[in-house]
């Protein structure tokens, strides 16, 4: 303790207090002394006592009357108090003392042990409870400090929990935004492709149409250059439509049961000419047979490899290019890993542009733009595609010394079959070998040399063209004329191609009349609002000769014509 304990002395006689206070000498105790019971109550106001020796005989007022009035003190209602007396010591003033409140009753003449040792353990209890006192009033402030934690607490998680809500509404707000965004970039795109490519229908389809037509050299070298840069630039659009697809999450990988031998061997014809142009060598490399069926997306792995072999073939001067698969069988039955790997000995890439090349709208720093074009999006889609169909791509490569770029497609099913069926080649359909049963055919959109380049292939192959701007003229040249078929715009003024072919289709009288549509558009929701809506198929814009004729055999009767 800090402070020294303090005892009350009360006796009308200081040659007593005096006598008590020595009995005590040097044992760290502060004595208080009160000459009478009006002086003793006085003191109790004052000071904090750990016991108080009370005389009991005392003028004006003695020691049990002083007892009575200090217990009615909240102060001292639970003073400890030892009677000291010389001549009440029977048994009754005891007893009297002890419901005045004493602790004790010591008798005079006093034996100071006696009362050296009873003082001590008044002052030992007064001690444990002082610590007591102190403990919990730490243990008060303690749960104090705690409430008052829990409060700020409590208010911080409300603080916190608003925070939340308010950062949940803003990240809605961006996530509309962005959502809204995407919505306008695609639109975008999409309009931006249809607009691009009514057009590039006019650049191919004409100058595929006046090929045959010219004899001159230089000519047919300025049609060679329109030909070729309206095909990078429907490349360009087509891979930015696929950017777009895979960003928006709408491109879906679809597998079917296809020929891969087939598929690699359609390859190698493909890009023979071209390689032999350049005079290289060109080695397809079948290391181990393939599986005769297994379940991939041919589409998109065509799309792989065109990118992958024409980009070895642009960057090969001289030397060799060598087109590799191989399969290794897998633990799981009917599984396996498809292996493709592109080895050039071309113009190589820096190792420090190995992962740079698979990024968005970036080439090799060094590489000639001017020589050899491109727009930085080929490899980037085709990463994409690849790691969507489950396979890695990577590559290799030394500058000046060529690139190896590698593909592994992983747990491709191998369907069970009993026999593999050779998939046979696609059937060419040619300008000039194919003849139509002579019938009318309905040709509609509002682009003039959109209906000229039709009429002009249909013709070639004996079919009549008539002619309609609108849908809503459609309706008035079908209901007289009855063509065989109908070729449809999509987007039109006064009536479009979607409400022409329903009222086409809940007209008795034209609603067996096949209606093709021809759209711009190549995005997923257009091509499922067509074949739903009644169209009986559709062609893309830039249509080819190939590709409609090839439609419209579908419906109309026609014959091969064998050249002698």
């Amino acid at each position: 303790m800090k402070n020294k304990p303090k005892i009350l002395i009360v006796d009308d006689k200081i040659a007593n207090l005096i006598a008590l206070e020595a009995l005590f000498d040097n044992q760290n105790i502060d004595f208080v002394r009160a000459l009478s019971g009006n002086e003793a109550l006085s003191m109790t106001i004052k000071h904090e006592f750990a016991l108080a020796l009370l005389d009991v005989q005392m003028p004006e007022m003695d020691g049990f009357e002083t007892a009575e009035l200090m217990r009615l003190d909240e102060k001292a209602q639970y003073l400890p108090i030892i009677f000291v007396s010389a001549i009440y010591t029977e048994d009754y003033y005891k007893i009297k003392g002890i419901e005045a409140g004493a602790v004790d009753f010591i008798a005079k003449p006093i034996i100071p042990e006696i009362l050296v040792g009873k003082v001590h353990v008044f002052l030992e209890l007064y001690k444990q409870r002082k610590e007591l006192e102190s403990k919990n009033e730490a243990l008060t402030h303690s749960i104090a400090e705690r409430e008052h934690t829990e409060v700020k607490l409590k208010e911080y998680q409300e603080h916190l929990e608003e925070l939340v809500k308010k950062r949940t509404r803003e990240l809605e707000k961006s996530k509309d935004a962005a959502e809204a965004a995407t919505r306008a970039k695609s639109e975008f795109i999409a309009c931006m492709s249809h607009e691009i490519r009514t057009p590039m229908n006019a650049i191919i389809g004409f100058s595929t149409l006046l090929e045959p037509l010219l004899t001159d050299k230089v000519q047919k070298s300025y049609l060679n250059t329109v030909q070729v840069a309206g095909k990078s630039l429907l490349t360009l659009i087509n891979d930015i439509l696929d950017l777009s697809k895979i960003e928006a999450g709408r491109l879906k990988i679809q597998y079917e049961a296809i020929n891969p031998q087939v598929i690699f061997e359609e390859i190698k014809q493909i890009f023979v000419p071209e390689v032999t142009k350049k005079n290289i060598n060109f080695v397809v490399d079948i290391k181990k047979k393939l599986s005769p069926v297994l379940l991939l997306d041919e589409i998109r792995l065509r799309q792989v490899l065109f990118n992958l072999i024409g980009n070895a073939i642009k960057f090969t001067e001289n030397g060799e290019i060598k087109f590799s698969i191989h399969q290794i069988d897998k633990e799981e039955e009917h599984q396996v890993d498809l292996i493709i790997s592109i080895t050039d000995t071309g113009i190589g890439i820096p190792e420090d542009q190995h992962e740079k090349i698979f990024e968005l709208f970036e080439q090799q720093e060094s590489i000639n733009t001017r020589k050899y074009g491109g727009t930085g999006l080929g490899l980037a889609i085709t990463k994409r595609l690849v790691e969507m169909m489950n396979g890695q791509i990577s590559v290799q490569s030394t500058v000046g010394e060529g690139s190896v770029f590698k593909i592994i497609l992983r747990d491709i099913q191998v369907p069970i079959i009993e026999k593999a069926e050779t998939v046979a080649p696609e059937q060419t359909f040619n300008l000039k070998t194919m003849f139509f049963e002579k019938v009318h055919i309905l040709v509609v959109d509002d682009v003039k040399f959109n209906r000229i380049l039709i009429k002009e292939y249909l013709v070639q192959v004996n079919l009549d063209v008539i002619e309609a701007e609108n849908g809503r003229e459609a309706l008035i040249v079908t209901e007289k004329s009855h063509p065989a078929l109908i070729l449809m715009d999509i987007r039109m003024p006064e009536m479009d191609g979607y409400e022409a072919t329903r009222k086409l289709k809940e007209n008795p009288s034209t609603k067996d009349i096949p209606v093709i549509a021809l759209t711009a558009s190549v995005a997923p929701e257009t091509i499922k609002n067509i074949m739903t809506l009644g169209f009986d198929g559709y062609l893309s814009k830039p249509v080819s000769s190939h590709n409609i004729l090839k439609e419209l055999s579908r419906y109309l009767k026609y014959e091969i014509m064998v050249n002698d």
